[in-house]
């Protein structure tokens, strides 16, 4: 609250759309939007009033911006995905890119590529932060819960659905088709396999590694992880193995 009285206010931009950016005909742009230089916004694109695209960020064709969205500058929004009102996008944020799918080719000799045909929804007050990517779904939609808070460095995979008010530290992976429900606190460096379900309220300790479906309410902690307390134990017992070898080796000499 009282870094709050001494913040500074933001990067000086004007409103209405900078001679340098490229906006398509079909584009529709709200009041008091400010569109950077060399921004681009394409075909059928809808921004809401009062949002700020600074310089240099592409958002491509059929996507739609909420009210009062900020989207700094390099971020790229891919076509059809939808950002709710009050969304912030740090520098460098990918938003929609293609989700990691392929399958064998016929003959067995290298990979082709799937198509996704889905697209990201972004709910109201979400924040992303700087270098971070959110996949689009392979048929559907991938889904950020409102109110939710992305560090920096972070992916998201295609068909995830997190839910509210949810925050996920700097370097965590999540991958394809993960469910998190809503409050979900997430460490540093947190590696998420595909097709798990974690449930609301659970907190998991940074560089843990998550296998498994977790309950609702629970930390968790470790690689693979597992509830705190038990992996505290392990941990603790691991610790006292070197003296225990010791041990058992004098009381295995002759002697």
């Amino acid at each position: 609250m009282a870094l709050a009285l001494f913040e500074l206010p933001a990067p000086v931009a004007e409103t209405g759309i900078h001679p340098d950016a490229t906006v398509h005909p079909t584009a529709q742009i709200g009041e008091n939007v400010i569109v950077g230089a060399g921004c681009y916004v394409g075909a059928s694109v809808r921004i809401g009033p009062g949002a700020k695209l600074y310089p240099n960020v592409t958002v491509l064709d059929e996507t739609v911006i909420g009210a009062q969205c900020v989207l700094w500058p390099g971020v790229i929004i891919r076509e059809r995905c939808v950002l709710g009102n009050g969304v912030i996008l740090q520098p460098n944020v990918a938003i929609g890119g293609d989700g990691f799918g392929y399958r064998p080719s016929p003959d067995r000799r290298s990979l082709v590529k799937i198509p996704h045909i889905g697209n990201v929804v972004i709910e109201d007050g979400v924040e992303i932060g700087a270098n971070s990517t959110v996949d689009r779904g392979k048929f559907s939609a991938t889904v950020i819960g409102a109110g939710t808070k992305i560090d920096n460095l972070v992916q998201i995979g295609h068909n995830c659905r997190i839910g509210r008010c949810c925050v996920i530290a700097a370097c965590t992976g999540v991958a394809g088709s993960v469910t998190m429900g809503d409050g979900v606190m997430c460490g540093g460096c947190v590696a998420i396999k595909d097709h798990v379900t974690i449930g609301s309220g659970v907190r998991i300790g940074g560089g843990s590694g998550i296998t498994g479906d977790i309950a609702p309410g629970q930390t968790v902690v470790g690689y693979p992880a597992e509830p705190h307390q038990q992996t505290l134990r392990q941990w603790a017992a691991l610790k006292k193995l070197p003296d225990f070898m010791r041990d058992l080796k004098r009381a295995a000499t002759p002697g």
